[in-house]
């Protein structure tokens, strides 16, 4: 049973980096709220360093595409978000985190729905930075603030510079986790076993990006988020 639930673990995170590298995010939203079914211990830690891995190949793959206009103000923000996370998690309770999981996935949603226009100049992308940082570290569900923001970039562009991003706020996120005692050697362990399923979601994903109707993976992933962030709410909720 113990090494069944590690890799329903590895297959979970293994479709998420698929996810993530066709469309520039979406690990954390596929894989946490699923995870906090399986394994809850495994999250938010084990996510983080599979994306930070994972960011770290997609960077490389679609570095063509980088832009770092912007960026920096993120940068920065994410700092201060991060810090604020860590001091947060010492208080927060499991329970906490699954409503909070569920609520970000769901928002995060309600977003993704509503077309706001909003342009990624210096402030928004501080705060954009600021509250990944802040949601990242507690939930390892970081992406949707800076994806709102760049959302309106071409592919390549969205791909590769949230994948700097990502890689950049996955580190400091690791950072946090590791001094507040939230990042142990288990959580190696699952990213480990789930480093095979990684590279093979990745790999598919990179092959088949350019023939995809991203409108079709978008719509998959909108209830896929739906079924998964209401899931983790309900079990916060204990209904």
């Amino acid at each position: 049973m113990f090494e069944s639930s590690y890799l329903i673990v590895a297959l979970i995170l293994g479709f998420g980096c698929f996810v993530q590298s066709l469309i520039g995010f979406g690990l954390a939203i596929v894989a946490a709220p699923i995870m906090l079914q399986v394994k809850p211990e495994l999250v938010p830690a084990t996510v983080s360093l599979v994306a930070f891995l994972l960011s770290t190949i997609t960077t490389w793959q679609y570095r063509k595409g980088l832009s770092l206009k912007g960026l920096g103000y993120a940068f920065v923000g994410r700092i201060p978000g991060t810090a604020l996370a860590a001091i947060a998690m010492i208080y927060i309770s499991a329970t906490t985190f699954a409503i909070v999981m569920g609520l970000a996935v769901l928002s995060a949603v309600v977003v993704s729905l509503v077309k706001i226009d909003l342009q990624p100049n210096n402030r928004n992308m501080f705060i954009a930075g600021f509250l990944s940082g802040l949601i990242g570290t507690t939930t390892s569900i970081g992406g949707p603030p800076m994806a709102l923001i760049m959302q309106n970039s071409e592919a390549t562009n969205l791909r590769a510079n949230l994948s700097l991003f990502f890689w950049f706020s996955s580190l400091l996120s690791l950072v946090a986790l590791y001094m507040t005692g939230h990042f142990t050697e288990i959580h190696l362990k699952a990213a480990a076993m789930a480093l095979p399923t990684m590279l093979i979601g990745n790999l598919i994903a990179y092959r088949i990006a350019p023939y995809i109707d991203k409108k079709w993976i978008r719509y998959g992933l909108l209830v896929l988020c739906s079924v998964a962030g209401g899931m983790s709410l309900a079990q916060g909720l204990g209904w």
